[in-house]
C-alpha cells in the first residue's frame, strides 16, 4: 500500500516464492518490472524494507515513514510491529538463544500463512557469497491453509474460524548439516606431530611416540633433521594435524604443545609427568572411542528397515536398476538418525513439487486425512497432468500409513536426485 504495489502483491510473493532463499530482492523486482509495472518511485520506496534484515529493536526507524502516515497504512504497521515486540519477547522467555532478525521482504509459501511467519536458517560454511544459506525450518500461524479444509457441508453463510500454529522441519537438510559438521571434525593423517627443537634427538623422539601411540592417540614423526618449526606447522596444515609436540634438548622435563590453526599458532607447556592425564583433554579424539562408534556406524546399515515402493506407473527397468543408487545416497544421509522403519517413495516430480505436496500433507495424520489434503488442498493447484500421477501418490501413502503406522516416508525426487522426509 505504500509503496503503491498492492495490485501486483500476489505476483511479486509468487516470484520470490520461487527463489532459493524464498525473499523479495532489489535484483528480483529490478529484473521483473517491466513485466510487473513497477515504477521506478515504488521501487524507491521498497528498497528500505527489502534490503531490512535487523534486530526488531531496529524496526521502528525503518517504519517511520509508514508510521506517521494517516489511515489504515500506519494502523497496519503500528499494529504489526506490537506483534513482532511480543513473539521476540516470547521467545526470549523461552529460552531461545539465537539471534532472531526481522525481515520484511520473507515471502516463503506466503500463500499458506496469516500474520507473522519465520525460516530457521543457518550457514553451512564460511563463503564469500551473500546470503548462502540452509532454511532448516520454516512456519507461522496456518489460518489460510486451514481454510483450504473447510467442510462443504457448512451451510451457506456460517463461519468457522479456525487457527492455528506449526512449522514444517527439513530433516534432510539438517541430517546434511550435522553430516558435514562431523566431517568437518575429522582429523588428518595424526592428531600429533612430534618434532625437536635442534638435531640428535631422534631416540627421544621415538620413545615419545611409543608413549603417544599406547594412549591410543594418533601420532606421527618425521626425521627431517633441517625441518624448522615453521616447516612442522605447514606440514600439519597440508595434512590435517591439528598439533605438534615440541622435545627440547635443554629442558627434557617439559613437552611444548603448538596448536596449529589456518590462521593462527599457540602454544601451552606441559610437564611429561603429565602427558597421560594432559594429551587426551587436549586432543579430544582417542581411538579406542572412534573404534567404537565406527564400529556402530558400519552396524547401522544392518538395522535400517529400508523399502523402496515406485508408483504403478514407474516401475520400469531403467528405474529398477536405480534403485541401488538411491539407496545408497539416501542411507548415507540417514546414518545419524535414530534406527527405524523408513519408507521411500521415487517420485518422476521435480523437487519444488515435492516441496509444495509436503506444505500440504501431514502425514502423521490417519488416511483420511492423507487423501482429504490430496484432494482439497494439493490436486487442485496442480495441471490435469499431474492428478492422475498424484492420486496414485496419496493412495500409496495411505497404504504406508495403514499397514506401517509409525514408519517415516521419504519422498525422492528422480529428475533432482534428492529428496524430502516426512515424520
Amino acid at each position: 500500500m505504500y509503496s503503491d504495489v498492492k495490485n501486483i502483491q500476489s505476483e511479486i510473493f509468487e516470484i520470490a516464492g520461487e527463489q532459493k532463499d524464498k525473499r523479495i530482492s532489489m535484483a528480483m523486482l529490478m529484473k521483473e518490472q517491466n513485466n510487473l509495472n513497477i515504477s521506478d518511485a515504488s521501487l524507491s520506496k521498497l528498497r528500505p524494507f527489502i534490503e531490512f534484515e535487523e534486530v526488531v529493536d531496529r524496526v521502528d526507524n525503518i517504519f517511520h515513514p509508514v508510521t506517521q502516515k494517516k489511515g489504515e497504512i500506519s494502523h497496519l504497521a503500528k499494529n504489526s510491529i506490537k506483534e513482532l515486540r511480543n513473539i521476540v519477547s516470547l521467545t526470549k522467555a523461552l529460552g531461545v538463544k539465537i539471534p532472531i532478525l526481522i525481515c520484511p521482504g520473507l515471502a516463503h509459501n506466503i500463500s499458506l500463512f496469516s500474520g507473522m511467519f519465520f525460516q530457521c536458517i543457518f550457514s553451512p560454511k564460511p563463503s564469500k557469497k551473500k546470503n548462502l544459506f540452509n532454511i532448516l525450518a520454516a512456519g507461522g500461524r496456518y489460518d489460510k491453509l486451514i481454510q483450504t479444509f473447510k467442510l462443504k457441508s457448512l451451510e451457506s453463510g456460517k463461519t468457522l474460524n479456525q487457527s492455528a500454529v506449526g512449522a514444517s522441519i527439513a530433516i534432510e537438510s539438517i541430517v546434511a548439516a550435522e553430516n558435514d559438521f562431523n566431517e568437518s571434525l575429522k582429523l588428518g593423517i595424526a592428531d600429533f606431530l612430534i618434532h625437536s627443537e635442534g638435531a640428535g634427538m631422534a631416540d627421544e623422539k621415538a620413545t615419545l611416540l611409543k608413549e603417544v601411540l599406547d594412549l591410543g592417540i594418533r601420532a606421527t614423526v618425521l626425521y627431517d633433521k633441517n625441518m624448522t618449526l615453521d616447516d612442522a606447522a605447514d606440514f600439519c596444515r597440508n595434512h590435517g594435524v591439528q598439533h605438534i609436540l615440541v622435545l627440547r634438548k635443554e629442558d627434557p622435563a617439559i613437552i611444548k604443545v603448538r596448536f596449529v590453526d589456518k590462521e593462527k599458532v599457540s602454544e601451552k607447556r606441559i610437564y611429561r609427568s603429565e602427558l597421560k592425564e594432559q594429551l587426551p583433554k587436549i586432543c579430544l579424539k582417542i581411538l579406542p572411542e572412534s573404534k567404537v562408534d565406527n564400529n556402530r556406524n558400519s552396524s547401522y546399515s544392518n538395522t535400517l528397515l529400508f523399502n523402496v515402493r515406485f508408483l504403478a506407473s514407474d516401475k520400469n527397468h531403467a528405474n529398477k536398476k536405480r534403485e541401488p543408487n538411491i539407496r545408497s545416497q539416501v542411507i548415507t544421509a540417514l546414518q545419524t538418525t535414530p534406527s527405524r522403519i523408513w519408507e521411500l517413495i521415487p517420485l518422476d516430480l521435480k523437487m519444488d513439487v515435492i516441496n509444495k505436496i509436503i506444505s500440504f500433507c501431514d502425514v502423521s495424520a490417519n488416511e483420511e486425512c492423507i487423501r482429504r489434503s490430496f484432494d482439497e488442498g494439493i490436486i487442485p493447484g496442480f495441471p490435469n497432468k499431474f492428478r492422475k500421477y498424484l492420486s496414485q501418490l496419496c493412495e500409496e501413502m495411505c497404504d504406508i500409513r495403514a499397514k506401517t503406522p509409525n514408519c517415516a516416508i521419504i519422498l525422492y525426487s528422480l529428475i533432482d536426485s534428492n529428496f524430502r522426509i516426512l515424520i
